[in-house]
């Protein structure tokens, strides 16, 4: 399993191509927050089999204040 590094939000909700066989894949396996600001997605490639990861930071904003 290969690892591709942390990217912005706008990358991470886009499609992912395999890094060996170049096939589109449309939705990662699973996904998991390992802290507050940072998702793990889970890929495999349906054509060559191949494992891989990617890591996205997640950017909140400041909750609005009341007036």
């Amino acid at each position: 399993m290969t690892s591709v590094g942390a990217e912005n939000g706008a990358q991470f909700m886009g499609f992912r191509d395999c890094p060996v066989c170049g096939e589109t894949l449309f939705a990662a396996e699973r996904a998991g927050f390992v802290c507050v600001d940072r998702v793990v997605l889970h890929w495999r490639c349906d054509r060559c089999g191949h494992e891989f990861r990617t890591i996205a930071e997640v950017r909140r904003k400041p909750p609005a204040h009341a007036a």
